[in-house]
């Protein structure tokens, strides 16, 4: 693929949530390669405060109108007619170069009638390569047995076309759409990782908001291989607002160790049971400030990049002394640092994953 060559999204309804999932796949992109950028959409969105107030902000980004009818309600799902004007908008750019990447933003709502569609703009796309991106893939998804047939169907017409899928890594839950597996990516606004839901999961324990939370396996904390993991505890545990999710076996309860953590600290531990219980809600180990788990590090690593823990590790204990005179309002102070922080990452795990996926 050659700097020359565009990359093309279709967003029709560029508003609200939707902005902000097109507004932050381009800045991705744009931030690691200088091929050109097309958005097809509404020509009164193309028109309006897109050009004025967005595109603005970016390098060779080309808003291309689309001749959907404006006066025409395109907030739900989109007929022929509609994505016919997208894909004519769409074909204008693919015909002045030899390959385009085509990424269909938000897809669910107009999947059926692309799957259509796509089919006789074969010729007119050329070699364009096509990525769809589901917002609401739990919808394909379907009961838990498996996907709807007419779902199954649509998405296997959609890829036999030689469409990539590309999907919101928590609305699939592990399984797969089609015969190939959809490319999944983290959920900034609305996933576990997001602030809103962090702070949800943290409201619902009973966490002030100054309190940081530490979550850490028992049984590997009373391994002999792993000293360290002790130590961090112990110097960990002398901040005033730390607060401990342990998770393991009921057994290493009874540790002398363990006994003495709980008669200085009890009151800021918390026993969240069996590993195998916590490493399968995600929304506990999303929450988390600062995860000393390595078995529970992938998902982790996926959402916020691999070194997200560490980073955080070093902030608390290279600035131990201080942190523990801090007081209430300060420590909310660093609270929020470890949310910008974790935001950040989130926002770039994102990006990184968006780049691979359409193989930046």
């Amino acid at each position: 693929m050659t700097e020359t060559s565009p990359i093309v999204f279709v967003e029709p309804v560029a508003r609200g949530f939707r902005l902000e999932v097109m507004a932050r796949s381009i800045s991705a992109i744009r931030g690691a390669s200088c091929r050109p950028v097309f958005v097809a959409t509404r020509a009164d969105y193309a028109c309006g405060e897109l050009a004025r107030h967005v595109a603005s902000t970016w390098t060779d980004v080309h808003f291309v109108a689309s001749p959907m009818d404006p006066d025409r309600r395109h907030s739900g799902v989109l007929d022929r007619e509609a994505v016919d004007a997208l894909l004519d908008a769409v074909a204008d750019v693919v015909a002045r170069s030899a390959r385009a990447d085509l990424v269909f933003l938000g897809a669910d709502d107009y999947l059926d009638a692309l799957a259509t569609r796509l089919p006789v703009y074969r010729n007119r796309l050329g070699s364009a390569c096509p990525f769809v991106f589901l917002y609401n893939a739990e919808d394909r998804v379907g009961q838990p047995f498996g996907v709807h047939a007419t779902a199954q169907g649509t998405l296997e017409s959609i890829t036999t076309r030689g469409a990539t899928l590309l999907a919101f890594d928590e609305t699939l839950h592990g399984r797969t759409l089609v015969a190939r597996t959809a490319k999944g990516l983290p959920d900034p606004w609305h996933g576990h990782f997001s602030r809103l839901q962090r702070q949800r999961v943290r409201g619902a324990i009973g966490l002030a908001p100054h309190a940081v939370l530490v979550m850490a396996n028992l049984d590997r904390l009373l391994d002999d291989d792993g000293p360290w993991r002790l130590a961090d505890v112990e110097r960990l545990a002398q901040i005033p607002f730390v607060h401990f999710v342990l998770h393991g076996s009921v057994w290493t309860l009874r540790s002398p160790w363990f006994r003495q953590l709980a008669k200085r600290y009890g009151h800021r531990l918390i026993y969240a049971g069996s590993s195998r219980k916590v490493h399968e809600d995600i929304r506990l180990i999303a929450a988390t400030d600062l995860l000393l788990d390595e078995d529970a590090r992938h998902a982790r690593t996926m959402a916020l990049g691999g070194g997200f823990d560490r980073e955080v590790r070093h902030l608390l204990l290279e600035n131990l002394d201080a942190l523990r005179e801090f007081s209430p309002a300060s420590m909310k102070l660093m609270r929020d640092e470890l949310d910008r922080l974790a935001d950040e990452s989130l926002n770039g795990a994102f990006g990184m994953q968006l780049r691979s996926a359409i193989r930046l």
